[in-house]
């Protein structure tokens, strides 16, 4: 029998106070080594769920510390993140418990009842009411099957844009700034947030390194490690994941090995998925004509993950098929191809790119124009919805441009970052609207002829046809 708690978010509560919050650990430490029990920590009721029973007002009142101090005392509890936390889970628990009970027969919730509470106000030690929430939900759930439907899967975005980061500005420094916006991401009920490429550092592939003590201090050797395990932790807290670009350094086979890396965490600091980057731009060798260094196929090597997709869940209804890319690979079709072969629904794009190209400046006033062009493109020609994120600004010399989208699977942006400084773009993104289009136009299984493009994966570079 699965059963579901939601006890690892302690309270936090005044000397003296009278509530037993410790009663939910106990219960589970007693019952948790019984065989016939799979125990498992519930997902968080996302806002959505909530307001099948709840005035969004108050949902929201909770969520962002609005409640007055009369109504703090009608709920007994001081607000904090912790309390938030563990009332949208006990909500989940009882919820997974209701949705389980009806497949498999039976299922427990640990979290405890919190039935006291009505629409728009909390009592007696009860937040939401977690039974009235589940009641709505396990209806709502039947209505859809009913009607040959199903509830939406909204996942709440939220792209993490970054502003420069400095040469010498410190880990702690640039991970203090990814908890400000994990923050205000929760504020905005966000489900995934989305980090650039290389984000605890500078893009320091624009110089030219001599050895590899210099270089190394760029790259990260675990993950998450002493100075990123705060923001695990932080996302954990606010039950938040998110996908983030570092540059790693492994020793693989007996030998270094660094690789321009992303990878997706789930709710619970959990990582789900790898990515090592596969275009690499720039060139292997000083140019010191240029007015900075490009230095990427120096300093990586080219991913040998390919461009796996990967299912995850970011809470109830909030699950879906997503895929990884970096910076470069947003301008190649094949990436988005190779995703929408495995169904892919979102692909999550970090990116630091300067306005200047040194071989080409004639393009340097297209910057905004292709970064949009390609990922719209992208999305369009394979059904998915695509998150593009920067980091922007004059960094130690160099413009980079900014220009963070949310992509629906139309090709439309409905989501955007407007400066090139630390700014978070949310959209509400139901990953269902992908369906209409690839269950239409790009029915690759109706309308693909792969037999004919073989010349895609046979060559490399393009050879003019004879004279």
């Amino acid at each position: 029998m699965k059963a579901f708690h939601a006890d690892r978010q302690p309270l936090v509560l005044p000397q003296g106070h009278r509530f037993p919050a410790t009663k939910y650990r106990r219960l589970r430490s007693l019952v948790e080594a019984w065989p016939e029990l799979d125990v498992r920590e519930a997902e968080p009721a996302p806002d959505a769920i909530l307001a099948l029973a709840h005035e969004p007002r108050y949902v929201q009142a909770i969520a962002g510390n609005g409640l007055s101090a009369a109504e703090q005392r009608a709920i007994g509890f001081p607000w904090s993140e912790a309390m938030v936390e563990r009332a949208r889970r006990s909500v989940g628990a009882t919820l997974a418990a209701a949705r389980t009970a009806l497949v498999d027969g039976v299922a427990a919730n640990l979290a405890g009842g919190t039935h006291h509470a009505s629409a728009a106000r909390g009592s007696g030690y009860c937040v939401f009411n977690d039974v009235a929430v589940a009641a709505r939900a396990v209806q709502a759930d039947a209505a859809g099957a009913a009607s040959g439907s199903a509830m939406p899967r909204i996942v709440v975005i939220g792209a993490a844009q970054l502003g420069p980061v400095a040469r010498g500005e410190p880990r702690a420094q640039v991970v203090e700034r990814m908890e400000a916006l994990l923050h205000e991401a929760a504020a905005c009920s966000c489900d995934l947030v989305v980090f650039p490429e290389l984000a605890l550092t500078t893009f320091f592939p624009r110089w030219y390194f001599e050895t590899e003590a210099e270089l190394d201090g760029f790259f990260e050797r675990a993950m998450p490690g002493p100075e990123t395990q705060r923001l695990f932790d932080t996302a954990r807290r606010l039950g938040i994941g998110f996908c983030l670009g570092y540059a790693e350094r492994v020793e693989e086979g007996g030998r270094v090995r660094r690789f321009n890396t992303a990878i997706t965490v789930d709710k619970r600091g959990t990582i789900l998925a790898r990515y090592r980057k596969i275009h690499l731009p720039g060139h292997a060798e000083h140019e010191p004509w240029r007015r900075f260094q490009h230095l990427e196929k120096r300093y990586f090597e080219v991913g040998d993950l390919g461009f796996p997709a990967f299912r995850a869940s970011f809470g109830p209804g909030k699950a879906g098929i997503f895929g990884m890319a970096i910076c470069n690979d947003r301008r190649w079709p094949e990436t988005y191809r190779v995703l929408g072969l495995q169904g892919v629904e979102m692909i999550l794009i970090g990116y630091n790119t300067p306005v200047h190209n040194p071989p080409a400046p004639e393009h340097d006033a297209l910057s905004h124009f292709h970064n949009q062009l390609v990922m719209q493109s992208g999305a369009y020609q394979n059904g998915t919805w695509v998150v593009g994120v920067a980091k922007a600004g004059p960094e130690e010399g160099v413009e980079q441009i900014g220009n963070s989208v949310i992509v629906a699977p139309s090709g439309e942006i409905v989501g955007a970052c407007t400066t090139t400084g630390d700014e978070l773009a949310v959209a509400r993104c139901d990953l269902d609207l992908t369906a209409s289009y690839k269950t239409t136009t790009f029915d690759f299984a109706r309308h693909r002829e792969p037999a004919q493009y073989r010349m895609i994966v046979e060559r490399k570079g393009a050879i003019p046809p004879d004279p």
